[in-house]
């Protein structure tokens, strides 16, 4: 009787062992998925990866800077973006850093609490058929008889990876000549009651209207750098003074990509944007 009664508790015995380790497995497992997981080579972690903003200000005896920049949710891309931006940082905490004015400049320009103020917003501002398109705009306070406000911008891939102006024509195309033309053509159109503010001096027989768009838009990339992704086509940013006088403030235009068409780089786009689901409306 106890011999038949011995293999009965040895497979009790087994079986409870064998539930234990069933549960210990399904607790291990529901934990492992609700826990954030570290990423490896360097990537950043699950908390970082939330981070909805990047934070940034500083203040000495002549400037106060606040940077406040959107962050998009792709590790590459935000990197990139605050590496473009913060070197903007230090080149202006460079040329304006305490040390770097006399006695004499300090009591002149920062007596009684004054100092030069400069604040950046970053956002994004579209995000169109595979790309996004990201902005900073700023104000500056450097001293004079106004502040300036500027735009910088940059466009990314899919992969975050940031894509150049040429990278959107085909190769061989003169995109700087082409959107001149069509810049110019648009500021013409659109805004041709500023040409009252710009300067009454002529090149031969320009009239107004042209001497005051065709400075800004001559046929070089520098021109052409602050450019969008949007969907009715090719945003082009000019700042003040690039175009018109300071008064007349900054230029965007929008170029429709009909009028792009002939010359865009479609393998690019092919490449880049083929595994990009579109939005149904």
């Amino acid at each position: 009787m106890n011999t038949f009664k011995k293999p009965i508790k040895i497979i009790i015995v087994l079986l409870g062992i064998c539930v234990l380790g069933v549960i210990t497995f399904v607790v291990f497992f529901k934990k492992q998925q609700t826990e954030p997981i570290l990423q490896e080579s360097g990537q950043v972690t699950h908390s970082e990866q939330e981070e909805e903003h990047f934070l940034y200000n500083s203040e000495t005896d002549t400037y106060t800077l606040t940077v406040d920049l959107e962050m998009t949710g792709n590790t590459i891309r935000d990197t990139r973006i605050k590496k473009e931006v913060m070197k903007e940082v230090g080149v202006f905490e460079t040329d304006f850093a305490p040390n770097t004015f006399s006695p004499e400049e300090m009591e002149f320009s920062f007596s009684n609490g004054r100092q030069w103020k400069g604040t950046w917003t970053g956002y994004v501002a579209s995000e169109y058929n595979g790309f996004l398109s990201y902005r900073v705009d700023g104000y500056s306070y450097t001293g004079g008889a106004h502040g300036n406000s500027f735009s910088w911008t940059y466009v990314f891939d899919t992969a975050g990876e940031k894509v150049e102006l040429v990278n959107l024509f085909k190769k061989g195309v003169n995109y700087e000549s082409l959107l001149s033309t069509l810049s110019r053509k648009i500021l013409l159109r659109d805004y041709v009651d500023i040409s009252s503010t710009c300067a009454t001096e002529k090149e031969g027989n320009r009239t107004d209207e042209e001497y005051c768009f065709n400075v800004g838009t001559e046929p070089n990339a520098n021109n052409f750098s602050r450019f969008l992704v949007y969907e009715e086509g090719l945003t082009l940013i000019f700042p003040p003074y690039q175009i018109a006088p300071y008064s007349a403030g900054s230029f965007e235009i929008i170029i429709p990509w009909e009028e792009l068409e002939q010359d865009l780089n479609k393998d690019y786009y092919k490449i880049k944007i083929i595994e990009v689901e579109l939005p149904t409306s």
